[in-house]
């Protein structure tokens, strides 16, 4: 069955979609908002950070503790968010949608994260760090890819990734993004082009119900 490319970036494997037939809609907006995507996580049994509005989190955590006001729920990347302590983000943004900062802690202060990278029925861990910025994936950093390991059965999404930053030993899902770059990974050295769309096309036409969010 066919399969065709709707995208607002390039990576390596999109030469191999098809000219027409369904589509395949790989944007940098798209997906759910922040406030569902928590939820969202949480139901499929992912530990997620404490969440919510700003002003309602003043009971649960301490003024100057430091939390990440999401601007603009619809961006990834690390775009469209802010580092502020929970009085700070209080004064400027009370009505927005925000999460506990959890750092990673480790020798150096860097900034390090995790994905779940899932293609079709095959998934990667990827660490992240950068030796710049507070958002792991932004600056001057390195990525590293870990190991294969077992999917996370989320029907009807043939390409997505979940970001986790470690405390205590506790991953915590911070992201869930349905379009997720892949080039750069070190994934391109192991599964060839031709093969990722194949096994987006495979999970895609088995599990798709009309409505990817």
């Amino acid at each position: 069955m066919k399969l065709k490319l709707l995208s607002n970036f390039n990576d390596y494997y999109d030469h191999w979609f098809d000219l027409d037939g369904n589509v395949f809609k790989r944007t940098t907006n798209s997906g759910m908002i922040r406030g569902r995507m928590f939820s969202f996580m949480r139901s499929h049994g992912l530990t997620v950070p404490i969440y919510g509005i700003v002003q309602h989190l003043e009971n649960y955590l301490y003024p100057d503790k430091k939390v990440v006001v999401y601007l603009d729920e619809n961006k990834h990347c690390g775009e469209g968010k802010q580092l502020l302590t929970l009085g700070e983000a209080y004064k400027l943004y009370p009505f927005k949608l925000c999460t506990e900062y959890l750092v990673n802690e480790n020798p150096f202060g860097y900034a390090i994260s995790y994905r779940h990278l899932q293609i079709g029925n095959r998934a990667f861990w990827i660490k992240y760090i950068s030796y710049t910025d507070w958002r792991s994936n932004c600056g001057e950093g390195d990525i590293e890819l870990i190991e294969e390991r077992k999917p996370i059965e989320i029907p009807h999404k043939p390409l997505f990734a979940v970001d986790f930053v470690e405390k205590n030993n506790i991953y915590y899902a911070i992201d869930f993004n349905i379009s997720p770059g892949i080039r750069g990974t070190g994934i391109e050295d192991i599964i060839p082009p031709k093969e990722v769309v194949d096994l987006i096309k495979e999970v895609y036409f088995k599990q798709w119900s009309g409505d990817i969010i």
